[in-house]
């Protein structure tokens, strides 16, 4: 089974990611990116859902900080965030993001971005892998 790890501040958002993608994948949860960083460390997700606004370091911070760690820099990454700027999406995706979702979502769409991500990420290991 594959794993996603959220991290996010707001326990209702770790309610109903679990509940959304919990029956295909294997949900843990952090409430901040320096517990996030060390669960990445214990065991490697297949994809992290990261909230962009946490109050003691923000997700592009925390993507920073995987991005300089080896074992983590190619772990796909999907932003969560309620900001309504158009800005703040194409931040993300400049930064490397896999994708990006605002805040509330549909459950079968954040579903199918995440299992389209893992896919993709999964198809572009084998075939570098073979060259």
């Amino acid at each position: 089974m594959k794993s996603v790890l959220l991290i996010d501040d707001d326990n209702i958002v770790h309610i109903v990611v679990k509940r959304v993608l919990g029956g295909d994948f294997q949900v843990q949860c952090a409430l901040n990116g320096s517990s996030g960083i060390e669960m990445m460390k214990e065991s490697l997700p297949d994809l992290v859902l990261m909230d962009i606004r946490m109050p003691d370091e923000d997700g592009f911070e925390v993507y920073q900080r995987m991005l300089k760690d080896e074992r983590l820099k190619d772990v796909p990454v999907i932003f969560l965030t309620a900001e309504e700027d158009s800005s703040i999406e194409e931040m993300c995706l400049q930064e490397g993001a896999v994708d990006y979702v605002k805040k509330p979502f549909a459950p079968r769409v954040l579903y199918n971005r995440v299992r389209n991500a893992i896919e993709l990420t999964s198809y572009r290991k084998a075939a570098m892998e073979q060259a």
